[in-house]
């Protein structure tokens, strides 16, 4: 979703992907995984979450059905504190935050608009960013996983059941549609 006003680009989000079936069951790519680098990391980080952090990230032992922040509830969100805290984490947990904010809020940009993301991720310190998890930690189990903070939500929703399908969507409240 891009937002013009003009000539200019003012807004970009909400940014969703979404796929039913999420594994390729037949042809030449069988077994392709759509979205696996967001699904594996988001697993990695939650399982290698300290016991206090992941007592804090674990919201529901059972994944939603879909994404929560769905039209007319983008905000639901706003004023949350539940969740572990990113400057809670160690080094490398908060990079892997950073690196998974960049694949679903950057990287799909086109130039120059990516750097003035990754500009607005950068201002916004780990202490106000917050990991939200539901479901169990087990692979191939149904997940769900959100990073919050004032300006920004991405939630991935991954649902095991027929078809298998999920969903992602990244909401920048200062950069949305309209």
């Amino acid at each position: 979703t891009f937002t013009l006003r003009g000539e200019e680009v003012v807004g970009w989000t909400p940014s969703a992907f979404a796929s039913e079936p999420n594994i390729v069951t037949t042809g030449p790519h069988s077994g392709l995984m759509v979205l696996q680098e967001e699904e594996v990391l988001g697993r990695a980080l939650y399982t290698d979450l300290s016991a206090q952090n992941r007592a804090r990230a674990l919201v529901n032992p059972r994944s939603p059905a879909n994404i929560l922040t769905v039209a007319g509830r983008e905000q639901r969100y706003a004023g949350d504190d539940r969740g572990a805290y990113v400057g809670d984490m160690p080094p490398t947990q908060a990079d892997l935050v950073a690196r998974l904010m960049e694949v679903y809020a950057v990287e799909w940009l086109p130039a120059p608009l990516a750097d003035i993301q990754a500009a607005r991720l950068a201002a916004n310190t780990p202490e106000t960013t917050r990991f939200i998890w539901a479901g169990a930690d087990l692979e191939g189990d149904s997940i769900y996983y959100r990073f919050h903070n004032e300006p920004v939500i991405v939630e991935f929703s991954n649902v095991r059941n027929q078809p298998l399908h999920l969903h992602t969507i990244f909401h920048d409240f200062g950069r949305g549609l309209g």
